[in-house]
């Protein structure tokens, strides 16, 4: 992927996704049966998509990009089942391109440098590409300054193999803004673009014929960690400013470790579709008190997962096995689970398969 060296005119808080999800039968004489949704070249801050096909077939895809925390995060997950003898569905989460820009202005006081002057971000590339049989999935990670760039390369696990693939790589890019020895008589502007991204993120669950008949599997990959920004180091002296205003102008004091959040954030719960239990995940920028319930679609409260319980600062994770309040176990279908922390509300959809 070729990053190019820009000044935009317009805020560079700019966020590129899109997503499809498909189901087709295997009698149709090879023709696809499509049940598509696609967001192509779209500005979106966050978003997640669900959908169900016929029998059984499922497939979600989830983004999000913080602005406030330097993060750009994703998941996918696809689940195909064989529902009767002369249909196979197949189901495909994907997000093609996540990510975003920013344009930095470092200002460089006039003076002699002996050792010149250089600029770093650094980082941390964290997930999770898994697969079973029949299934499969792929991600690649990119971060670049200026000419400078990390590169995960495609990492992929399927289609005949399961296993999965752990991501956690750190990475520091530096860029020599001024040369070794250079004198600068006046103070001097220097504009260098970055992007986040995390591209190429599929996953898919195919019919796969053993010899001894049809299997089906699941395909997922799991970024809620993601990409994140987390050090940036200047020469003494020079300052700088961020044009989306994510970043502080002026040196970062960030250490190896995430940027502050600044908000509640309720994350897309994982797996889903789900069976027979699904992991919800929330962050918090300090300790509070928080409720987590669970709905049906009529909005008839199913569970109780947190009632007004203390629950502490950053990322929390509550499981719900898909039983109600009575400890029955719920049919399949949509539900809807709300967070209530500190003021905050948020609410976001699951399924769940049998």
């Amino acid at each position: 992927m070729v990053f190019l060296l820009t000044v935009l005119a317009s805020p560079a808080v700019a966020f590129y996704v899109s997503y499809d999800y498909y189901v087709y039968a295997t009698d149709s004489d090879g023709i696809a049966i499509w049940d598509d949704a696609t967001l192509l070249n779209q500005i979106y801050v966050d978003g997640d998509y669900t959908k169900s096909g016929g029998s059984g077939n499922y497939g979600s895809v989830v983004f999000y990009s913080d602005m406030t925390t330097a993060t750009v995060s994703a998941q996918a997950y696809a689940h195909g089942v064989k529902d009767d003898t002369n249909h196979i569905h197949v189901g495909k989460g994907q997000v093609v391109d996540i990510s975003f820009l920013d344009v930095l202005t470092y200002t460089v006081p006039a003076g002699y440098y002996a050792d010149g002057v250089q600029v770093s971000i650094g980082g941390r590339a964290i997930g999770t590409i898994g697969s079973d049989i029949g299934a499969g999935s792929m991600v690649q990670c990119n971060v670049s300054l200026h000419t400078e760039t990390f590169d995960t390369g495609i990492l992929e696990v399927g289609i005949d193999e399961e296993g999965t693939i752990q991501v956690n790589e750190d990475f520091m890019l530096t860029v020599q803004i001024v040369s070794p020895g250079s004198t600068l008589n006046n103070p001097q502007e220097f504009n260098l673009q970055f992007r986040v991204g995390i591209y190429n993120g599929h996953a898919w669950s195919v019919a796969h014929n053993t010899g001894s008949g049809y299997v089906t599997g699941d395909g997922y990959f799991d970024f809620s960690d993601g990409l994140k920004i987390t050090q940036f180091k200047v020469t003494p002296g020079v300052t700088w400013t961020s044009e989306s205003g994510v970043f502080p102008s002026l040196p970062s004091s960030v250490q190896d470790g995430t940027l502050p959040i600044h908000a509640p954030r309720l994350l897309q719960n994982y797996p889903n579709p789900f069976n027979p239990q699904t992991t919800i995940s929330f962050n918090l920028p300090q300790e509070t008190i928080a409720s987590l319930r669970v709905y049906d679609l009529s909005g008839r409260l199913v569970r109780t997962l947190l009632n007004n319980e203390t629950a502490p600062q950053g990322l929390n994770q509550v499981v719900w096995n898909g039983r109600n309040d009575s400890g029955q176990q719920v049919p399949s279908g949509v539900f809807f689970y709300r967070l209530e922390a500190a003021g905050f509300t948020e609410s976001k959809r699951m399924v769940l398969v049998k």
